[in-house]
């Protein structure tokens, strides 16, 4: 069982309070950096103390399928979230009668073998890898986690992965992939978002004829356009 219980978070939020309150006015920006801070720190036991928790209560000790006996060992992780970076331990299963190995809390947490962000990391990763260089994206990440976690070149692998994920859906050729699992393209299919209110089109189709011109002796060319929608 770890260490840290909810008693050890509240003398820590107690700590925080009375550092608080023994401030001494300052500007804005010194004061949203000592917040941010306390939330880190706060926000980064909070996540130790839940997984541990977690781990725990989630230890089997017979095999499911066939009851034998686990042989049971604990990894080590870790992961950067929004809150935090993490390290933390959960049980390493093994079936000796099965032959299989499963870390249930990686399961429950619905963590990929070798994931080392957090999904929501990830996806805001790929977002400003899109809008900014990969340079700047860093710079950007750093300032809003209130931390150093995400390289250039991780931003940078993120967003080509999206971006490939988005050009297969694209053309079809991801549906192409799940051809031979059934089961997995009707999931695919099922879990497409599609519009309630489709964004209506507008057409217009431009081009020029001479008019008559007050200001010239010479007739001049005018431009006229008709709009419409695919329901006009």
């Amino acid at each position: 069982m770890s260490n840290i219980n909810a008693n050890t978070i509240g003398q820590l939020f107690q700590d925080i309070i009375s550092k608080f309150s023994d401030m001494s006015p300052t500007n804005i920006d010194t004061l949203e950096n000592e917040v941010l801070d306390a939330i880190y720190k706060l926000g980064s036991l909070m996540m130790e103390w839940k997984l541990s928790d977690w781990n725990d209560d989630l230890k089997k000790d017979n095999c499911q399928k066939c009851n034998t006996k686990l042989q049971s060992r604990k990894r080590s992780r870790q992961l950067a979230t929004m809150v935090s970076d993490v390290s933390f331990t959960r049980y390493m299963s093994y079936c000796p009668n099965c032959k299989e190995t499963e870390y249930t809390l990686d399961e429950i947490l619905g963590l990929r073998p070798r994931q080392r962000m957090s999904s929501q990391l990830e996806e805001l990763s790929a977002l400003c890898g899109a809008s900014w260089s990969y340079e700047q994206s860093e710079s950007v990440l750093k300032k809003v986690l209130h931390r150093y976690c995400v390289s250039h070149n991780t931003i940078h692998e993120l967003t080509n992965a999206v971006g490939e994920e988005v050009s297969k859906e694209a053309d079809g050729s991801k549906v192409k992939e799940l051809e031979s699992d059934k089961i997995a393209q009707g999931n695919y299919f099922e879990n497409i978002q599609l519009n309630e209110k489709p964004q209506v089109r507008i057409y217009a189709d431009m081009d020029g004829v001479m008019i008559n011109s007050r200001d010239n002796a010479k007739r001049m060319e005018g431009k006229v356009a008709m709009v419409w929608s695919e329901s006009w």
